[in-house]
């Protein structure tokens, strides 16, 4: 059992199923700047995507970079048709609106994609989305996440984080929030720095208490 005030949910890997589509556009980009996609798959997941292109273009211009990372945006922005929302997030985003929990989503992705998964997966609206458009240091770092408490008007230290990736874990934790890895696609030692790990939502519940809410598991 947690108790906390709020809730902060990356997208990607802990809300919705979108593997095959960010996959599907990585590997393109690879393709069109002679990358191999192995080693890029290493760095992308949990970070903006302007930080992997960034690093990989490190030695272009500007303005190429630039247009690489726009190229990006729209891809993922469109290929969205197998996005759907992992087993039990439905349901519990259901309890938490029911219980008026205040939530966010928070992902490292920009305003574009993000919109699209969360359409297409069939999400309710978040009371607030953080994006990459929004910060100026991306996970590790806990700016997204004390931004997107604070969206939500609760200290992040009331905050419940999930996760999927290290990199958003560590920020969860750098926030001072308690972070519950979702395993979607890594394992508990991949997330062994988080509070608690759980393999789906399936079975997640909540109540309301005096001033707070408790989490608890199947």
């Amino acid at each position: 059992m947690m108790n906390f005030k709020g809730i902060l949910f990356d997208l990607d890997g802990t809300l919705v199923d979108s593997n095959a589509a960010v996959d599907r556009c990585w590997s393109h980009w690879c393709d069109r700047n002679n990358l191999d996609y192995s080693e890029v798959s290493k760095v992308f997941h949990g970070k903006p995507a302007f930080v992997t292109v960034r690093e990989f273009l490190a030695g272009k211009s500007d303005e190429y970079i630039a247009s690489e990372i726009q190229w990006l945006k729209d891809q993922e922005s469109k290929d969205v048709s197998d996005v759907k929302a992992l087993p039990g997030v439905l349901e519990f985003l259901a309890l938490v609106e029911r219980y008026k929990v205040p939530w966010a989503i928070v992902t490292s992705g920009p305003m574009p994609v993000a919109s699209a998964r969360i359409k297409a997966a069939g999400l309710p609206v978040p009371h607030a989305l953080i994006t990459s458009d929004a910060i100026t240091k991306g996970k590790p770092d806990p700016e997204p996440f004390l931004l997107g408490a604070e969206r939500i008007q609760i200290n992040a230290k009331d905050c419940l984080v999930f996760e999927d990736s290290p990199a958003g874990a560590k920020a969860g934790i750098s926030a001072g929030s308690k972070v519950i890895g979702i395993m979607s696609h890594l394992n508990e030692s991949d997330l062994n720095m988080t509070h608690s790990n759980i393999k789906t939502m399936t079975g997640l519940g909540i109540s309301a208490l005096s001033n707070s809410f408790r989490l608890t598991f199947k």
